[in-house]
């Protein structure tokens, strides 16, 4: 408000929330009496000499103040703080305190999931599709998520064990809370297609050992379909892709989209010959 002022767009600098300071970027994310209850909340905490500090100063105070896994908490508080102060001005919608604190929890929760993969890098080794054992089909799984939406798209394809496909299907999923949960739905997603096809032994196949592992150790359902799933990637990510673009659920018999049914062709033709 303070910059709006200045550039005539506005007559008054007033925070719209607790109307009791000028609103610039220290007050939207420091001062406000709304911020602070959220950085409380948080258990993210500064000095006194830190609070009279400029807003990078203030930043930075506060990364070497605190370990670096919660760097992550930080910027993403900050960010929490301007969604949620546009989403009351603009939209007239009011998060309370504790929503916020919520969300960036499960952000920080996913994010650190989600990067867990990539602090491990490794040489790449190209991995051939391999073909199940008559009379088992091959089910390959993968799942695209948006966190914001909280939304997935569920992708497989199933092959038999010349690489024919008898089916496949993207289904888009809601009220989706994380990358587990998505990729989990795609198992039991894949499992009941192939069942409506008659298929009775199926082999499943990720490209997520977290996923696989995880479900291996649950004594659920689930994890007694997959017990004996092998971990290699699959064509299922083109499936993901191409409904999370398409925006409504798609099955196929004995057929699947053009990038997919390339990709399994080209599995097909690199088999070894018996």
């Amino acid at each position: 408000m303070q910059n709006l002022l200045i550039k005539r767009v506005s007559n008054s600098n007033s925070c719209p929330r607790c109307n009791q300071s000028i609103e610039y970027n220290t007050h939207v994310g420091r001062d406000c009496p709304y911020a602070r209850k959220i950085w409380r909340l948080l258990d993210i905490q500064w000095s006194n000499d830190a609070s009279n500090l400029c807003f990078e100063e203030w930043l930075l105070w506060l990364f070497k103040a605190h370990y670096k896994g919660k760097h992550v908490s930080i910027v993403t508080t900050i960010w929490s703080l301007w969604f949620a102060r546009n989403r009351f001005i603009y939209e007239h919608q009011y998060q309370s305190e504790e929503s916020v604190v919520t969300f960036v929890r499960s952000h920080c929760m996913e994010i650190k999931y989600v990067s867990s993969s990539l602090l491990h890098p490794h040489t790449h080794v190209l991995v051939r599709w391999k073909p199940p054992l008559e009379p088992t089909a091959k089910v390959n799984f993968d799942a695209c998520f948006s966190y914001t939406q909280k939304k997935s798209c569920s992708g497989f394809i199933i092959r038999d064990s010349v690489g024919y496909v008898p089916g496949s299907s993207f289904i888009h999923n809601e009220r989706i809370t994380s990358v587990f949960m998505a990729e989990a739905i795609a198992i039991l997603q894949g499992v009941e297609f192939a069942k409506d096809l008659r298929i009775t032994r199926i082999t499943l196949e990720s490209d997520s050992k977290k996923i696989i592992q995880k479900l291996n150790e649950n004594t659920s359902y689930i994890g007694h379909i997959i017990r004996d799933a092998e971990i290699v990637t699959g064509q299922a990510h083109a499936m993901a892709l191409e409904g999370s673009r398409a925006g409504f659920d798609q099955f196929w018999i004995e057929e699947a989209p053009e990038k997919a049914l390339q990709a399994a062709d080209d599995d097909r033709r690199s088999i070894d010959p018996p």
